[in-house]
């Protein structure tokens, strides 16, 4: 779930314009009610102790914001190559 929060929230930092970051927002944050839900469940199925629990919500909860400052530090590279190239590869589109 770590990799997926990441990658979600460096799709949130990547965003141009105000309408493509609430559209990208929205969708990311309805689809992590869902993965806290189910993160939410299989906690309560498995008997970790709470030291677990706790490293586990932390890392859920962090992955996100991490993954928006990475987006934001890559769109705030200088024009170039490697910039356009990063950009487009995290975002799966082509300028």
């Amino acid at each position: 779930m770590f990799d997926r929060s990441l990658n979600s929230g460096i799709a949130i930092g990547l965003q141009d314009t105000s309408g493509q970051l609430l559209t990208i927002f929205t969708a990311v944050m309805s689809h992590k009610a869902l993965m806290a839900f189910s993160l939410g469940l299989n906690i309560a199925q498995s008997e970790l102790n709470i030291r677990s629990f706790v490293i586990s919500n932390i890392v859920f909860s962090l992955a996100g914001p991490i993954g928006i400052v990475i987006g934001i530090g890559i769109s705030d590279l200088p024009p170039s190559l490697v910039s356009d190239i990063c950009n487009s590869v995290l975002q799966g589109k082509i300028h």
